[in-house]
């Protein structure tokens, strides 16, 4: 998705996951050749059925082609999440407004 021609975000949903012998984690895959300057991550629910929240990633965060959402990790994102969807359009229309200025 583009917004106003200046901003790429990509759209991944972060599924629940709960391992064996793993702590829960909620997985935001990207691409090898990643179009977008964000990942917009829809943290899904244990039943991987509702969003519980949202993160807004800058690539340069993710080194990796996948991040792992933990109880720990979480706050190493935590200026990146998100409670409500209209709190993730203000930082996407804030974004958007820097870019035009």
């Amino acid at each position: 998705m583009t917004v106003a021609g200046k901003l790429a975000i990509s759209l991944r949903m972060a599924r629940y996951y709960a391992g064996r012998h793993h702590a829960p984690t909620w997985l935001i895959h990207r691409r090898s050749v990643e179009p977008a300057e964000l990942i917009l991550a829809l943290r899904l629910d244990k039943t991987n059925r509702e969003v519980v929240d949202y993160f807004l990633l800058p690539l340069n965060e993710m080194a990796k082609h996948v991040i792992g959402l933990t109880a720990t990790s979480r706050s190493r994102f935590a200026a990146y999440r998100y409670p409500t969807m209209n709190d993730v359009f203000r930082a996407i229309m804030a974004k958007v407004a820097a870019l035009l200025t």
